[in-house]
């Protein structure tokens, strides 16, 4: 995880249709929560777009959400980030003179969450809000008060009440690179971890219903699925719900849009 990931999902929540992006460093500082270095003002160096995954750890923030920086003004203190449109992982449209290689995939730590990247038809590209959305009208036509965190607030992303049942919900959006998805799936399990404090609550994770998120459920150990209790929520682009029980996939015990019992 890196200080800078606010960046990644405010870029990766932008509407497709959006090409390019001016953000002042005011508004950057919010995004971020965080003053951004003098050197960031001073030198126009720091916004240099990286030509490998190790060359500046900040900019790989941009990158990952599948955006540049196209031109940084300094005299009016902003920032102007161009939308990078890939044919494939790791080849860009971009001029060879401007070079930018996509991140490698990074390393995962749970054995059983290896699999082959897959990407997504842009179509099907759901923003953390739009999967939201879905969610909050889903559980609302299932009797359930539903509270949202939209956007960058800070908190649960979803609580939702039911008398006296309580069920917490851990949301992320599709990620322009497939690399990005692994990041969310376990950004997403750690998340809800850390708010585990509530011994009768329910716990999901829940993420755009592509077919690299699912693998990624479904090679999620059995065994860790029945200790901690977490179950998954998919969300086609039709607002369609479907939530995977206490077990992957491969257990067969999946219900497709289906109300929740009880």
């Amino acid at each position: 995880m890196s200080k800078y990931d606010p960046l990644t999902r405010y870029l990766e929540n932008i509407e497709l249709s959006t090409s390019v992006k001016s953000l002042t460093l005011i508004e950057l500082e919010r995004i971020l929560g965080f003053k951004v270095p003098s050197s960031a003002c001073e030198h126009r160096a720091w916004w240099s777009n990286p030509t490998s995954p190790e060359d500046h750890p900040h900019a790989q923030s941009w990158l990952a959400a599948g955006w540049k920086v196209d031109a940084v003004d300094q005299s009016e203190r902003r920032v102007h980030f161009q939308r990078i449109h890939s044919s494939s992982f790791g080849k860009s449209s971009l001029p060879a003179n401007n070079p930018i290689i996509s991140p490698k995939p990074q390393a995962i730590q749970i054995p059983a969450l290896h699999l082959a990247i897959l990407a997504s038809p842009a179509g099907d590209h759901l923003s953390e809000d739009d999967v939201k959305r879905s969610l909050e009208k889903w559980l609302i036509a299932n009797g359930w008060q539903v509270q949202v965190a939209w956007g960058h607030e800070s908190g649960v992303d979803i609580q939702a009440h039911k008398g006296s049942r309580l069920w917490l919900i851990e949301v992320k959006g599709s990620g322009s690179l497939s690399a990005m998805r692994v990041n969310y799936f376990l950004g997403a399990l750690g998340e809800l971890l850390q708010r585990m404090d509530k011994p009768d609550a329910s716990y999901s994770i829940a993420f755009p219903d592509l077919q690299q998120f699912r693998r990624l459920w479904d090679r999620f150990p059995a065994l860790a699925c029945q200790r901690m209790q977490i179950t998954a929520l998919f969300v086609d682009k039709n607002g369609n719900v479907a939530q995977a029980l206490d077990t992957p996939l491969s257990e067969e015990k999946f219900l497709i849009a289906g109300p929740l019992e009880g």
